[in-house]
């Protein structure tokens, strides 16, 4: 599932995985604004551990630019 910041840090903060079933998710990816590793973990952890994967992108030339890939990088690599 492709996410913005928000909605991210929501599924870190309001423990929505005791309201709805969100055990199909397996991947949020999300770009725009980076997010610190603990708010990564912490919505990892509400989301039965879901790969948490960040996309940098410059407007100008495309949509997204980069991508993380859980196979080969650390995960969750926020900012400290």
């Amino acid at each position: 599932m492709w996410a913005v910041p928000p909605i991210v840090l929501a599924l870190a903060k309001q423990n929505l995985d005791k309201k709805y079933n969100l055990s199909s998710l397996k991947n949020i990816g999300y770009g725009a604004v980076l997010l610190r590793k603990d708010l990564m973990n912490e919505c990892a952890k509400n989301t039965f551990d879901t790969i948490i994967g960040q996309a940098q992108a410059m407007i100008e030339p495309s949509s997204i630019v980069s991508v993380e890939d859980s196979r080969i990088s650390v995960q969750h690599s926020g900012y400290d």
